[in-house]
């Protein structure tokens, strides 16, 4: 071919219509080069995995377990409770619980994950192979800013609500506000009591409610009661001082907490005319007339909750202006009915896991309740990921969701308990321990990243015992293939030397022909030692794993990362082109000392 040299159009042509000649030598040189590549990747890949997998479960530098908020005194934010401390870099708050889905017929586990959007990704070790890095708005498909509730004015000292029920129910009824201070924390606003049945009558003293007020109606069977928001008393007798503004969320009824007396409650429905707040100054402020039920809806808190209703009052089908009626379907003990502020809000989206879809056989876009203790929520799908730090699929299924969504969506049903973020993560370079410990918080767990890595022990014997029989066998073969390559390049050239002795005779140079012996040599050995190394990649990558697990069975978390060490790389890809070019340079010696009159002779 006119463009092409003529020693490379004869070697080509040489190789391809002979290929089975190179087929053994190239398979021994793609089992060496796969077993070096496979050596030098081994050790530094187990101690990759290793690290990675105490960074993923740590999730951050510094994570406290079990955050336990005093319940009495002055209000603190949990979310904010890092803020100016030294050495803390960043920090983001969780809530993590087992949960179940309640559309299923079959006991059922998996793991909730409430996490801050905002922040969680300054804080959280995540790879940039997983799906919450490479799809970067994958958490944000998540988040919904959640609605706010009904604000108080700053100077507000009490909270009065005028309210006439149907009926009173038998034993003692609590009717309290649900409500949120400046540093969103939950709490009950316990307005005041109704007591029926054996109890009507009984002097509020009697009942050892301290300053709780048992209701009084008017001859229009009216009652108006009003409780102090700057002290509020817990229902274990703690005075909580919150932090203002607060957000009213809901108004209701439920059983006391502390006072069980009476069963379920049996349908009814309750009046609404004023909410009002009285100010230090003694001025009473109306915050809602109940002019008309477009700000509230009626809280779906439990299956049975779902024939509640809030309607503007009407007496003989004739409406009453200003006066909102909230009906109530029989209920239990332990539930929480009521309105609450705001529209009716839907279920809220969150992240699963592939295994969830599995496991409970669903689909994304699917929407069901979960439960977790006393608080159910409604939730959709609306998509997967694959890994989020401190979550392993393989153990537990588990569903991801933005925490002030959860946080305000199952406060709602709560009766005197809240549902708080139970986890910090921290970033830091400080010692976690001596963090923790300046915290004004309770807590159960520490878990810092700097200690689980110190305590990071790989086994000596699988370790070293896997990189000396991978280091004896990668150099018995390349001793194996030198000789292999030297035995094979003789015996070609012994069956070639008429070949090249004629090739000479036409015209071709000592220059061309070492090129044609070149040229051969270099792409049977570069194609054999890609192929090679390229399996031998592949092979780490899918026995190491095994290996580490010793047969258990179950999938490292997060999956193995090839890492090859280069210094070894180098070495043992050194040696081998050491060996290789020897090997060529000897066939060329020969080739070049090659007499034409003895191999055409020979050929006689």
């Amino acid at each position: 071919h006119r463009s092409a040299p003529a020693a490379m159009v004869i070697g080509l042509w040489e190789m391809a219509r002979n290929p089975a000649h190179h087929a053994r030598f190239s398979l021994l040189l793609m089992l060496t080069a796969g077993l070096g590549v496979f050596a030098a990747s081994f050790g530094s890949t187990l101690e990759r995995s290793f690290e990675e997998r105490v960074l993923y479960e740590s999730g951050a530098d510094v994570r406290l377990i079990g955050l336990q908020p005093e319940t009495g005194g002055p209000s603190n934010s949990i979310v904010g409770i890092t803020r100016g401390l030294d050495g803390v870099e960043a920090s983001t708050a969780a809530f993590r619980s087992l949960a179940s889905v309640l559309d299923l017929r079959k006991i059922n586990e998996f793991e909730l994950l409430a996490v801050d959007l905002k922040t969680v990704e300054n804080v959280a070790w995540i790879r940039d192979d997983f799906d919450a890095a490479q799809d970067p708005g994958l958490l944000a498909r998540i988040s919904a800013e959640p609605a706010g509730g009904l604000v108080l004015p700053l100077d507000a000292a009490f909270l009065n609500l005028r309210f006439r029920p149907s009926l009173i129910p038998n034993g003692i009824t609590v009717i309290s506000a649900r409500v949120q201070d400046a540093n969103a924390r939950f709490f009950n606003i316990e307005l005041g009591f109704l007591s029926g049945g054996g109890l009507t009558g009984i002097p509020r003293n009697s009942l050892a409610l301290d300053d709780r007020q048992v209701c009084s109606f008017d001859a229009d069977g009216w009652c108006e009661l009003s409780a102090g928001l700057e002290q509020i008393r817990l229902v274990g007798g703690e005075l909580f001082q919150p932090a203002f503004p607060l957000e009213i969320h809901a108004i209701g009824i439920s059983r006391s907490a502390r006072l069980r007396f009476g069963g379920n409650f049996q349908p009814a429905s309750m009046d609404l005319d004023t909410l009002s707040i009285t100010d230090r100054a003694g001025n009473e402020i109306v915050v809602e007339s109940f002019e008309d039920t477009s700000r509230w809806h009626a809280l779906r808190t439990s299956p049975g909750s779902g024939g509640d209703l809030l309607r503007m009052a009407d007496e003989n089908g004739v409406s009453i202006p200003g006066i909102a009626r909230f009906v109530w379907t029989r209920a239990s003990v332990a539930e929480f009915r009521g309105i609450g502020f705001g529209p009716e809000p839907g279920p809220i989206p969150v992240l699963v896991s592939e295994t969830f879809l599995d496991e409970f056989n669903m689909e994304l876009g699917d929407q069901t309740t979960i439960a977790s203790g006393r608080w159910s929520l409604d939730v959709f799908f609306v998509d997967t990921i694959d890994f989020f730090p401190t979550l392993d699929p393989q153990r537990r299924p588990f569903m991801i969701a933005d925490l002030s969504n959860l946080i305000r969506e199952t406060n709602f049903s709560q009766i005197g308990s809240e549902v708080h973020p139970d986890e910090i993560w921290i970033t830091t370079p400080a010692d976690g321990q001596q963090l923790a410990d300046a915290l004004p918080i309770q807590f159960v767990q520490v878990v810092e990243r700097t200690e689980l890595l110190g305590r990071l022990e790989i086994d000596p014997l699988l370790s070293a015992g896997w990189r000396a029989l991978l280091a004896v066998s990668f150099f018995t073969v390349l001793a194996v293939s030198a000789i292999g390559l030297l035995v094979h390049s003789r015996v070609t050239f012994e069956s070639r030397s008429r070949d090249f002795a004629l090739l000479r005779t036409v015209g071709l140079s000592m220059r061309q022909l070492l090129g044609l012996v070149i040229l051969e040599h270099v792409l049977v050995i570069g194609v054999a030692i890609t192929v090679g190394a390229v399996a031998g990649a592949r092979l780490g990558s899918t026995i190491m794993p095994y290996l580490v697990n010793s047969g258990e069975g179950i999938d490292v978390v997060p999956p193995m990362i090839l890492q090859i060490d280069w210094s070894s790389f180098a070495i043992a890809f050194g040696l081998l082109g050491g060996v290789l070019a020897a090997v060529i340079a000897f066939v060329l010696y020969a080739v070049y000392r090659m007499s034409i009159h003895s191999a055409m002779r020979l050929g006689d």
